[in-house]
């Protein structure tokens, strides 16, 4: 897909408000965007694009936390680079949690084609998105599920809209432990599933489960047999084992 110099941008934005961070130092006049995560290709990724956007390579890539199994790659900015202008604009805030009365927004994908659309569900899926298949074994029923985590208010409504742009209809997921009561968004709707295949489910393609009794699983190798199940209504055994382990 070719993109231009600014959707390349907005593409960045996405990593940075999902699995991202954009940190002020102003000692050294410094804007510096972080984006954290297990995946290596989610790294790459994020390099391709920032490549795209801006041009640059990475200040650093380097591991987060103790176990070095977390790494962080990072970009260092003049606080006033003509470069950042238009990035600022996309956002008040690269904060999910909302600062000073600003909250986290991505209105700036509301009317961009659906090329740049899906590309940027996809990436949140990838970063934040699971797929899963549960067997309730009292109702004797399969049951696929596709998740977003999101607990930001404004972030969560508004990747609602992307969704249904996209035909992928999801509803508000709760959860009271959460600081906003929002887990984020979910669906078990066949056609919803089918339509995010269609656009090419995760991204980048062979990201991994980075969590619980699938980590290490290809996502996209998991949501493809679903889809499978989902269309000829046969179970494969990678799937019976998998929901062996639920």
């Amino acid at each position: 897909m070719n993109l231009t110099r600014e959707e390349a941008q907005k593409i960045c934005a996405v990593f940075l408000l999902t699995d991202g961070h954009v940190k002020h130092r102003r000692s050294r006049n410094k804007l510096i965007l972080n984006f954290y995560g297990k995946d290596e290709s989610l790294h790459r990724a994020y390099k391709e694009f920032m490549g795209l956007g801006f041009e640059r390579q990475p200040s650093y890539y380097c591991s987060f936390d103790r176990s070095k199994r977390v790494f962080v790659t990072g970009y260092e900015f003049n606080e006033h680079s003509d470069s950042l202008k238009q990035f600022n604009s996309f956002s008040p805030t690269y904060t999910t949690k909302g600062v000073a009365g600003k909250e986290p927004s991505i209105t700036f994908l509301f009317d961009e084609k659906r090329e740049v659309q899906s590309l940027a569900f996809r990436i949140a899926m990838a970063t934040e998105g699971s797929i899963s298949i549960l067997f309730h074994r009292f109702e004797n029923r399969l049951e696929p599920r596709l998740r977003l985590a999101c607990t930001s208010p404004t972030l969560v409504q508004h990747w609602q809209t992307i969704a249904s742009k996209l035909e992928i209809e999801m509803n508000l997921d709760m959860d009271k432990a959460s600081c906003s009561g929002i887990h984020g968004l979910r669906t078990s709707k066949k056609e919803s599933i089918l339509n995010f295949c269609a656009i090419g489910g995760f991204y980048p393609r062979n990201v991994k489960i980075s969590r619980g009794k699938h980590d290490g699983l290809k996502k996209n190798a998991l949501l493809f047999e679903i889809k499978d199940w989902l269309t000829t209504g046969f179970l494969t055994h990678y799937l019976k084992g998998l929901i062996g382990k639920n």
